[in-house]
């Protein structure tokens, strides 16, 4: 599973799914705060995700707050990394 921006929303969303082995998740604005169609934040949905996991965000990217940007390395961190692989890369 692959999600870019909006789509990253949707790619956390789908890869709660078991079937979902990898997702690569794309500078996913607004993951800390909001989910697409209401809800809790996407953010929140980590601890449901049982595949390998990439989630990647530049932090010259100005729709990524750097507040928001220390929130989800918090909880990447905060994942159990035995569980799944988190990477985060910064540019």
């Amino acid at each position: 599973m692959v999600g870019i921006c909006f789509g990253g929303h949707a790619a956390l969303i789908t890869s709660t799914f078991t079937e979902v082995t990898s997702t690569f998740d794309l500078y996913c604005a607004g993951a800390v705060n909001s989910r697409p169609g209401g809800g809790s934040p996407s953010l929140e949905l980590l601890p449901l995700i049982s595949g390998k996991l990439t989630f990647i965000f530049v932090t010259a990217d100005p729709l990524i707050q750097f507040s928001d940007r220390q929130v989800i390395e918090q909880v990447l961190q905060k994942e159990n990394p035995k569980r799944k692989t988190i990477q985060l890369y910064r540019n």
